[in-house]
């Protein structure tokens, strides 16, 4: 049955890129518009921060390695509202410090087991 939905065979982690940089006002369809009119993409995501406005970055996610390759090419020299844009691949997010870290109880408790 996979074999008839390549769809789901497929890790679309390895063809996405992150760009950042962009304006706080700048909408989703306004992202859409002009990286569709420079090359195809699967999928488009802008996040938005705590207070309603976009994360100042951007998640696209292509079909293939080669629209991927061209995307970044294509973005590195993309300006959006006088701000250059920076494409990078999107990484696993940094362990917060005190994650896994040897944490001391707080003066006067007593550490148990």
């Amino acid at each position: 049955m996979l074999g008839r939905l390549p769809f789901l065979t497929r890790n679309f982690a390895d063809f996405k890129l992150v760009m950042l940089n962009l304006p706080w006002t700048v909408t989703k369809d306004e992202v859409a518009r002009t990286v569709k009119a420079l090359f195809q993409f699967e999928r488009l995501d802008l996040p938005a921060s705590k207070i309603g406005r976009n994360g100042g970055f951007a998640f696209l996610t292509f079909a293939t390695e080669e629209e991927k390759q061209k995307a970044t090419a294509a973005l590195s020299t993309l300006e959006f509202g006088g701000r250059k844009i920076i494409v990078r691949e999107p990484s696993e997010r940094p362990k917060s410090k005190q994650e896994g870290s040897q944490r001391k109880p707080p003066s006067g408790v007593s550490k148990q087991n």
